[in-house]
């Protein structure tokens, strides 16, 4: 790529308001004529004439920006983010804001790529820091106990990874949409499906090897760390913004062809708990809402107290676990090769961070799902899968790593009981999957 089409800098000017048609920009142009000649004539039917032209170009500017953004709405009703893209470009406030320089120990540093390692080291240290203070107690016995007794019982199912053909790797790279941020490799989406004809041949050779070895690519395991500061308003500071995590597009073109198998897979063979909502076909936040929310005003009809527990965990995806996902895996009816390709698809990964063109040096992720995966997600369901097993006297509904269990009673000392047993259900969970509960935004209602 470097020899074909070589990345080059450029400088871009400010591109005008895109509602600015000819008429608005005549009128702008012929009020700053008439400003200008009324400031060196002084006089008074000038001015008259230019603060007449001022206000007509005033009013039209905001008809045509109004008609403008009104269309923009109905044009990406159905898209959130070009929805969300539109609002910001409304109210004038950028996606991010990198900072220009930041205290560290007392003393400023400037320079992109100090700020970079110096981010990158606090993201670090953040999950080094919960994964520590794991309290682990567990064995294998106990974390596969629900998965072997409720999940997989009486099932006599496999898995493993079937190759893909030139066609199907084709469709994948004519498929790639545009305006997507480029992964540490710097490779952009457009110049890949231009290049599909030529590359569909070869990458299908890469995959199948993959597939058939139980091995990933090393390169492809590489993330680049964009932190995105959670107030449009203010510089990103390590405490205060949320890393997004962008991988090679090659790496996620792989991914979603072993995700759509294994989600093939478990759906097949009815393996996910049916009060997951997230990911899945025919499922979202509505229909999570709508289930909780039914049986809540059924229970309440009934004259019973009804209690919930919003329960929220820290950084779930960044510690789970390898050793136990694959364990997991395992009693799902993964075979070996699929077991092996997971765990190379796990192991080994490093981030940078990447703040004003400059990139940070590079950091080991010892554990977790990659962030902004395509198979990330997935896995996490399957790793949660059992949760909903360990509680014994409420019911639960999950969308991804949001689980809100609750329980209904004849009484409120009743429906106390109920959700202080399976909290307790929960935390022996918890610490047996090496995972973090939240208590400080852990919530109760009733």
């Amino acid at each position: 790529m470097d020899h074909h089409a070589p990345i080059r800098k450029s400088t871009v000017g400010a591109r005008p308001s895109p509602w600015i048609d000819d008429e608005l920009g005549e009128a702008f142009s012929q009020r700053n004529m008439l400003k200008v000649l009324a400031a060196k004539s002084k006089s008074e039917i000038d001015e008259h004439n230019y603060r007449t032209l001022r206000n007509y170009a005033v009013k039209l500017n905001r008809r045509e920006k109004k008609l403008f953004f009104n269309n923009a709405f109905i044009d990406c009703k159905n898209d959130s983010k070009k929805v969300w893209n539109t609002v910001k470009g409304l109210l004038g406030t950028s996606i991010s804001s990198c900072p220009s320089s930041v205290e560290v120990d007392g003393r400023i540093i400037t320079k992109p790529v100090d700020i970079a390692n110096h981010f990158a080291d606090f993201f670090t240290k953040k999950i080094n820091l919960l994964s520590n203070n794991v309290n682990i107690h567990s064995s294998r016995q106990a974390i596969v106990q629900c998965i072997d007794d409720h999940i997989m019982s009486n099932k006599i199912c496999s898995f493993s990874l079937q190759t893909v053909s030139v066609e199907e790797v084709l469709n994948l790279l004519k498929s790639l949409p545009d305006g997507k941020s480029t992964g540490y490799d710097l490779m952009d989406n457009l110049l890949l499906r231009c290049a599909a004809p030529q590359i569909a041949v070869p990458l299908r050779y890469i995959f199948n090897w993959s597939l058939e070895k139980g091995m990933f690519a090393n390169v492809w395991k590489h993330a680049k760390l964009c932190p995105i500061s959670k107030d449009c308003k203010e510089p990103a500071t390590p405490a205060n913004s949320r890393p997004i995590s962008l991988l090679p597009t090659l790496s996620k073109i792989l991914e979603g062809i072993v995700s759509r198998q294994i989600w093939e897979y478990m759906e097949n063979n009815d393996l996910i708990t049916a009060n997951q909502h997230a990911y899945r076909k025919n499922h979202s936040t509505t229909t999570a809402l709508v289930d909780m929310t039914d049986q809540w005003l059924n229970a309440m009809d009934n004259g019973k107290f009804v209690g919930v527990l919003f329960l929220d965990f820290s950084a779930a995806f960044d510690l789970v676990d390898h050793e136990i996902i694959l364990t997991k895996l395992m009693h799902y009816g993964f075979k070996e090769v699929a077991l092996n390709w997971v765990q190379s698809y796990l192991t080994d990964r490093k981030q940078s961070t990447y703040i004003n063109g400059s990139f940070s040096s590079p950091h080991a992720l010892n554990c977790g799902i990659p962030q902004g995966s395509c198979l990330g997600p997935l896995l996490y369901l399957i790793y949660t899968n059992d949760l909903s097993y360990a509680l014994a006297e409420t019911q639960a509904t999950i969308f991804a790593d949001d689980t809100t269990i609750y329980a209904a009673g004849q009484s409120v000392q009743q429906v106390q009981q109920a959700l202080q047993g399976d909290l307790e259900n929960i935390r022996e969970w918890v610490c047996q999957n090496k995972l973090v509960l939240n208590t400080k935004k852990t919530k109760v209602m009733l």
